[in-house]
């Protein structure tokens, strides 16, 4: 798609979701599209405004956008939040909320669930890949972990493993894949990494990486 086209793409669907979540325009609270066969499912579990604790929390800009076009080239599934959610699914240990609820009934034992969130600048990185702070890293994460660290790498953008989130909170996304598929971990993309022109670059590290 290339660097700039795929930036303006993000923008403008980021830009469309935002305006149907903030006007109560969406056609559901979960939305799901299937893209494609490969067991690759795409979540963005806080790409809308979200209640933690009772407090309501910000939507993490243009996830929910790179979530769906990321499931769509690669041609896999994607699900995020249409409307905002009066609980957290990448919190809450509950595990019937809708999110949750939703995601369960798409994953299965072959499933690779990648959930991705933002995260503010000064961390160091660009991106911080989640994989439950176990050491040494799981064998079964590595080969995913490797490529995006070197697929980030080959675009001048940096990235780290665990570090400064590494998703071993039981409530998070991740972890509820964890016992359901093969794959499971959480991207943390910096507020940097998510504006034109490095979005870009950013979307075009992850399509690498997720190719294989």
């Amino acid at each position: 798609m290339g660097v700039t086209k795929s930036s303006e793409v993000i923008v403008e669907l980021s830009n469309k979701l935002r305006y149907e979540s903030e006007t109560g325009t969406a056609n559901s609270v979960v939305g799901v599209q299937v893209w494609g066969s490969r067991p690759l499912i795409i979540s963005a579990s806080h790409a809308t405004p979200h209640v933690r604790l009772g407090r309501v929390k910000s939507a993490e800009s243009k996830t929910g956008a790179i979530a769906l076009l990321l499931g769509q080239i690669l041609g896999g599934v994607s699900i995020i939040p249409l409307l905002p959610q009066n609980d957290d699914p990448n919190f809450d240990l509950i595990e019937n909320g809708l999110y949750k609820a939703t995601l369960a009934s798409l994953l299965n034992e072959d499933s690779v669930l990648i959930d991705i969130h933002g995260m503010k600048d000064g961390s160091g990185v660009d991106l911080c890949i989640g994989t439950g702070g176990l050491k040494p890293t799981p064998e079964n994460l590595m080969p995913i972990c490797n490529s995006l660290v070197s697929s980030f790498g080959l675009v001048g953008m940096t990235a780290n493993i665990d570090d400064p989130f590494d998703a071993s909170h039981p409530g998070t996304i991740a972890a509820f894949g964890w016992s359901r598929c093969q794959t499971s971990i959480q991207l943390e993309l910096s507020v940097s990494s998510r504006i034109p022109p490095r979005l870009g670059l950013t979307f075009d590290a992850l399509v690498a990486a997720l190719s294989d």
